[in-house]
């Protein structure tokens, strides 16, 4: 739940992946708490924009697009995690986690 405030109100959710690793979790308990913060963010950005009168019909198609994305991702992604070793996953989540905090630097500099 603090993951998800931070993260809609100050934009500083990415603090929970840095942290996650420093406690070297699992590569499934690492997984697992990422979605379990993610769902609690969605939600809570749901009542926060519903609270704020954002009428959410006009992005029925997109929502239903994204939920549908989401679960075959997460199909794929439960797939391929039993299949990698810890070494190589861990690996590669640090490369993605940089990448993307070099995207928001980036981003963030540029005024995008």
């Amino acid at each position: 739940m603090v993951h998800s405030y931070l993260e809609s109100v100050l934009g500083v959710g990415g603090v929970l992946q840095l942290l996650l690793m420093r406690i070297d979790p699992l590569k499934m308990q690492l997984t697992d708490t990422l979605a379990a913060a993610m769902l609690s963010l969605d939600v809570l950005k749901v009542i926060g924009y519903k609270g704020f009168g954002i009428d959410y019909a006009d992005y029925m198609p997109n929502i239903i697009g994204a939920t549908i994305a989401r679960f075959f991702g997460t199909w794929l992604g439960k797939r391929g995690t039993y299949h990698v070793s810890e070494t190589p996953f861990r690996r590669l989540f640090r490369i993605l986690v940089s990448v993307v905090a070099l995207r928001f630097v980036y981003n963030g500099l540029s005024g995008i």
